[in-house]
């Protein structure tokens, strides 16, 4: 997880691809994409079931 935020930080689009491949290659899926006043809201859910989210200003 540290690197999907650090490749949306940084707003680098090939950066953001290769960081979900990891998440995905271990077991995570994104359960949701939002915006809100601004921001990016992605809810992921790993294989347990736990939800978690990122977000980011754009």
């Amino acid at each position: 997880m540290e690197a999907v935020a650090a490749a949306f930080i940084r707003h680098d689009p090939h950066m953001i691809y290769e960081a979900y491949l990891r998440v995905y290659e271990n077991g995570c899926r994104i359960a949701d994409i939002r915006t809100r006043d601004g921001r990016f809201y992605f809810t992921f859910q790993d294989p347990d079931g736990n939800v978690f989210m990122v977000s980011e200003t754009f």
